[in-house]
C-alpha cells in the first residue's frame, strides 16, 4: 500500500473512532440531561414538600400562639380578679380590726376603775403573787442566759398576761 492510501485508511478509521467517540459522547450527554431533569424534579418535589411543610409549621405556630395569649388573657383576668378580691378581704378585715381596736380602746377609756379593782383584789391574793414571782425570776434567769425573747414566755410556756388573766 501505498502512503497515500495508508493516510487515507488511517482516517477513515480515525474518522470511525471519532464518529462513535462522538454518538458515545451524545448518548453521555442525554444521560446527564436526563439525569439532571429527574434531580431538578426530584429538588422541585422536596421544595414543594418543605414550603408545605414550612407552611403547615408556620399555621401551628400561630394557632399556639393564638391559643397561648387567649389562655394568658384568661390568666391575667383571673389574677385581677383575685387581686381585688384579696385587697376587697383586706380592707374589709382592717375596717373589722380598726373597730375592734376603737371598741377596745372604749371600753378601756370607759372603765379604768373596772381593771384597778380587778389588779388590786388579785394583788392581795398568794397565788397570784407567787405566779408574778416565778414569771419574774424566769424572766431574769432568761435575760442572765441570753434566752430572753420577745414573747415574755414564763413557766409553763404562759405569758405574764396569760398567768394575770388566770386569777
Amino acid at each position: 500500500m501505498s502512503s497515500n492510501e495508508e493516510l487515507v485508511r488511517q482516517k477513515d478509521e480515525a474518522d470511525v473512532k471519532i464518529s462513535s467517540l462522538q454518538k458515545e459522547l451524545e448518548g453521555e450527554r442525554a444521560k446527564a440531561l436526563e439525569e439532571r431533569e429527574s434531580l431538578q424534579k426530584e429538588l422541585e418535589a422536596e421544595r414543594a414538600k418543605a414550603t408545605a411543610e414550612r407552611e403547615t409549621l408556620k399555621k401551628e405556630l400561630e394557632a399556639e400562639k393564638a391559643k397561648a395569649t387567649v389562655e394568658r388573657a384568661s390568666l391575667k383576668k383571673e389574677w385581677e380578679e383575685e387581686r381585688a378580691k384579696a385587697a376587697s378581704e383586706t380592707a374589709t378585715l382592717q375596717k373589722e380590726l380598726d373597730e375592734e381596736r376603737a371598741k377596745a380602746s372604749s371600753e378601756r377609756a370607759a372603765y379604768p376603775d373596772l381593771y384597778v379593782a380587778a389588779a388590786d383584789q388579785f394583788k392581795g391574793s398568794v397565788e397570784f403573787q407567787m405566779a408574778v414571782d416565778a414569771a419574774v425570776a424566769n424572766s431574769l434567769a432568761r435575760k442572765e442566759s441570753g434566752g430572753s425573747g420577745p414573747s415574755r414566755m414564763t413557766t409553763g410556756g404562759r405569758t405574764e398576761a396569760e398567768v394575770i388573766e388566770s386569777f
